[in-house]
């Protein structure tokens, strides 16, 4: 109630302004007025000193005559007929203008703001979201209200059953490194996030001193995807962890980013994202989320002159870039988009050639069949899946890698 009797009060006070301006004519008569006083009481100090001998009379008449003119050019001025109705209009133009000045600011303020909330100075603010992000829920707090949302991945029953022996060697061999580190991959892939962090921080224990600064942000990562996005407590130490072996890591510095985004601090948030967007490269999995993310997060940091920078042609290789080097890279950027598509085709060709002569890693073939999924051309990638395993016919954890490739480049639930 008191906001409302304040801004009724200056609104009102405004208008008055107005009104008194708009009727200023009168002020003007008012000068007038007293002009014409003035020249009279010349008159009578004239009248008094002739009448003492001080003034001559022959000068008298002659001051009086040139004083009684003006008085007469005043008084003539004064009493020349006005406009009809020249007053009534401006006393009108001027309620309506306060009118408007009050109802408007009303009518604007009942859009965009709101009296019931407490004033929010910057300091306070900032305190408050140093509380939010020192008391929000832990990771298995949130994960209680989260866990009716996950939806595991579907997948075929052969691809189960190597999933199965894959965590069967793992629970008889628990200091598997490379089994470990597969795991996680796996379970990543199936979305299970929870079973995918749990195998990750057996990664961490197992390489003790040597873990890097990837190795933390993997677990980090698959703590914040176990639980739709949170950046919860939890997820935070490993950032942290890992921002300690690498200061300038983009994937660590995302994360943060969207910490702050969650716990009222996009002015953060901002400087953190706008950093990364013009560092690039442009290829790096955190650009596409900035650059969906961004433009919301400067308006709510106070940013309003910030535009998205254009994205260049080179990124559109992103989903192939394992199968091409920076060369080529450099020089798609400067082809048509036929050209492109025929250069990657191409370098796709090569690839295959040069497994199917000389062999290659489960990985190669595995980003094989990850190209010909984005090139969308099934029958090769039937064909060199086929290819792959039986190459690796006898290694369960390669047949799970390639299997897991095939799912991801069909589009699988």
């Amino acid at each position: 109630m008191t906001f409302w009797l304040f801004t009724i009060g200056l609104s009102t006070v405004i208008a008055g302004f107005l009104i008194l301006v708009l009727r200023s004519t009168r002020t003007a008569q008012t000068g007038t007025e007293a002009e014409i006083s003035f020249y009279k009481a010349q008159l009578t100090d004239i009248e008094r000193d002739t009448a003492r001998g001080i003034l001559d009379r022959h000068d008298a008449e002659q001051m009086h005559a040139k004083i009684g003119r003006k008085i007469l050019r005043l008084d003539s001025s004064r009493f020349e007929p006005a406009p009809p109705k020249a007053l009534k209009p401006s006393i009108l133009l001027s309620f309506i203008i306060a009118l408007a000045v009050i109802g408007g600011s009303h009518l604007l303020y009942l859009q965009l703001g709101e009296a019931s909330y407490p004033n929010l100075p910057q300091a306070d603010r900032i305190e408050r979201a140093a509380f939010l992000l020192e008391n929000r829920p832990s990771l298995e707090e949130y994960a209680k209200s989260f866990a009716s949302q996950q939806k595991p991945r579907e997948i075929s029953e052969d691809y189960s059953g190597l999933v199965a022996e894959l965590r069967s060697a793992i629970a008889e061999n628990p200091s598997d490194l490379k089994g470990l580190r597969l795991l996680a991959r796996v379970e990543a892939g199936l979305q299970n996030y929870s079973a995918a962090s749990t195998a990750q921080r057996e990664v961490l224990n197992l390489l003790g001193a040597q873990v890097t600064a990837e190795d933390h942000l993997d677990y980090a990562e698959l703590l914040i995807l176990s639980v739709g996005g949170y950046v919860a407590p939890e997820a935070e130490t490993a950032l942290q962890a890992a921002l300690q072996l690498d200061q300038q890591n983009g994937g660590v510095r995302y994360y943060i980013g969207l910490m702050f985004t969650q716990n009222d601090r996009p002015d953060l948030a901002f400087k953190l994202w706008r950093d990364l967007l013009f560092k690039g490269p442009e290829d790096a999995p955190w650009i596409d989320p900035i650059r969906a993310q961004i433009q919301e997060v400067a308006f709510y940091a106070g940013v309003h002159n910030f535009s998205l920078p254009e994205q260049s042609s080179t990124s559109a290789l992103a989903p192939v870039a394992p199968a091409l080097s920076n060369d080529a890279m450099e020089a798609a950027a400067q082809l048509s988009p036929e050209e492109r598509s025929d250069m990657i085709q191409s370098m796709v060709a090569q690839l295959e050639q040069r497994l199917q002569g000389e062999g290659g890693s489960a990985e190669d073939w595995a980003r094989l069949i990850s190209a010909y999924g984005v090139l969308g051309d099934d029958t090769a990638l039937q064909t060199t899946y086929q290819s792959a395993i039986t190459k690796f016919s006898t290694d369960p954890a390669a047949l799970v890698l390639l299997q897991n490739a095939v799912e991801s480049a069909r589009g699988s639930p």
